[in-house]
C-alpha cells in the first residue's frame, strides 16, 4: 500500500485498485540452524550493497566510537567506486568495524542468527526482505523510516530516520536493552511465509487473467 501511494505521488497519477495486485514480501521458513542464539559473533549486522542509497557511511560515522562489534555484508556497487573507497577507508580505520564482502545465502542466514541487531539506514527502501529475514532469525531490527517495513513488522521493530540529526547510537542503545520478542518465528510464519504469499499471488494473477477473458 505504501509503495502504491509513493508511485502515485512521485508520478502524479492515480492507480485503479482493480488493476493492482498487492503481495506481501516473505521469506523462506526452512533453516537448518538451531533456534538457540546464545553466542553472538557481532553486536550489529548491516547487509546490503555498498552504495550511497544504503547509507553505510552514516552508520560507521555514528557508531565508530562505540564498543559495538559491527559487521557489514554486501557486494560493492561498481557505479559508486568513490563511495566504496571511502567506505573501505573507514572500515580499515576503526577496529570495531568489519567488512565480509558478498556472502552466500547460507552464510547470510548464519550471520543473522549470530548477530544481536540488524540495521538499515537507507535513504530509500522498499518492503525490505532483509528486515524480515533478520527478524525471523531473532535479530532486533532497526529499519529505515524511508521504507515500508512498518507495513510488515509494525511496532515489533525500531525505526531510524537518516534525514534527522539524531545519532544512531541512541536507537541502537534502545534496541540493545529491549526484551527479545518470543514469537518472532510464529509471526513470520503466519504473515510472511513466502510459499503462502506466492500461492496467493498466483491465485490473484489467475483471477485477473480469467476476469479479462470473460
Amino acid at each position: 500500500e505504501g509503495e502504491k501511494l509513493s508511485l502515485e505521488k512521485d508520478f502524479n497519477l492515480k492507480l485503479k485498485e482493480e488493476n493492482l495486485i498487492f503481495t506481501k514480501n516473505g521469506c523462506e521458513m526452512e533453516s537448518a540452524l538451531p533456534v538457540s542464539n546464545n553466542e553472538y559473533e557481532y553486536d550489529i549486522l548491516v547487509s546490503g550493497r555498498i552504495e550511497p542509497r544504503k547509507n553505510q557511511i552514516r552508520i560507521i560515522n555514528d557508531l565508530c566510537t562505540t564498543n559495538y562489534k559491527i559487521c557489514f555484508v554486501g557486494g560493492a556497487n561498481e557505479n559508486n567506486a568513490i563511495y566504496f573507497d571511502k567506505f573501505m577507508e573507514l572500515i580499515n580505520r576503526f577496529p570495531n568495524m568489519m567488512y565480509l564482502g558478498k556472502v552466500s545465502p547460507e552464510e547470510m542466514t548464519r550471520l543473522y542468527y549470530k548477530s544481536k541487531i540488524h540495521i538499515s539506514a537507507s535513504w530509500f527502501e522498499v518492503s525490505s526482505l532483509v528486515d524480515l529475514e533478520a527478524y525471523y532469525c531473532g535479530c532486533s531490527v532497526i529499519s529505515s523510516k524511508n521504507g515500508y517495513t512498518s507495513e510488515l513488522l509494525g511496532e515489533r521493530v525500531f525505526y531510524f530516520d537518516p534525514k534527522e540529526n539524531e545519532n544512531l547510537s541512541a536507537v541502537v542503545g534502545d534496541a540493545m536493552k529491549a526484551i527479545p520478542v518470543k514469537d518472532y518465528k510464529e509471526f513470520i510464519a503466519m504473515h510472511h511465509d513466502w510459499e503462502i504469499n506466492s500461492l496467493k499471488l498466483l491465485r490473484d494473477l489467475e483471477y485477473k487473467i480469467e476476469g479479462r477473458n470473460v
